[in-house]
């Protein structure tokens, strides 16, 4: 299986390739691209791969410009950290759609995926591709950050967060064990990408992980206080508009 990776960045595209070797031996990655630019250059060679891995954002832009410029006959598997393109990806010729950063055995499901719907001659049919929608919404939401630490990548669990705070530009991720991390999102972002079954926004700059809620307190001006753990640098306090969705969410 001829492979081409579509990705700007490297030390993503390197854990990628080693994940592939694991998962496949036959798997032959034949080239990385890192940009649009460099993609529609890639593809006037009219090399013959088997299938695409493609990151959506790109250094100059998204790979759906690429593709709208080139003519891709090639299934994609699409790979981002913003499940907000789910359906734009299956528009095009996707096989699947896997949110950063990715899992190996969703890897390796994408390409026992990719064998039976189209190396085996099978089209992508509506309603085939409706229940691939249905199913990859379903589950899209993130159950890993990649944090970048100086020249390395950190894996941190959503099982692992206490909270997501705002302090100006910056998005801070807070471990249950306190450790803080800076995230490459806004906190709205962030919160699309959540399970909002675990993770709930407070107010315009907290955003907690149910299980770090220790107590509850009537405040005044019909707001709440709650007690988490670890602990915020400040009161946190549950807006008085948003006081009734947070107690309807601690109830589910």
């Amino acid at each position: 299986m001829r492979v081409l990776i579509i990705e700007d960045e490297n030390l993503l595209a390197n854990e990628l390739k080693r994940t592939l070797s694991k998962i496949r031996q036959d798997v032959q990655v034949v080239d990385q691209v890192r940009s649009v630019q460099q993609g529609k250059e890639w593809f006037t060679r009219d090399l013959e791969i088997d299938l695409i891995i493609s990151d959506i954002q790109l250094i100059d832009g998204t790979s759906f410009e690429l593709f709208k410029q080139v003519n891709i006959q090639t299934p994609i598997i699409f790979t981002t950290a913003y499940d907000e393109f789910a359906l734009k990806a299956f528009k095009l010729n996707s096989i699947d759609y896997l949110l950063k950063p990715i899992d190996e055995n969703d890897l390796k499901s994408a390409l026992n995926k990719y064998e039976s719907l189209w190396s085996k001659g099978n089209n992508l049919t509506d309603d085939v591709l409706n229940n691939l929608i249905a199913r990859k919404i379903e589950k899209s939401y993130k159950s890993n950050f990649l944090i970048k630490v100086g020249d390395q990548y950190k894996r941190v669990h959503t099982h692992d967060i206490g909270f997501f705070y705002a302090e100006g530009n910056t998005v801070y991720l807070v471990k249950k064990d306190g450790k803080k991390l800076i995230v490459d999102f806004s906190l709205e972002q962030v919160t699309n990408q959540l399970d909002p079954k675990q993770f709930f926004r407070v107010n315009r700059h907290l955003l907690l992980n149910n299980t770090c809620i220790k107590g509850i307190h009537k405040y005044f001006n019909s707001r709440l206080k709650l007690v988490i753990q670890p602990e915020y640098e400040s009161e946190v306090l549950v807006t008085r508009s948003r006081v009734n969705d947070f107690l309807s969410w601690m109830n589910y």
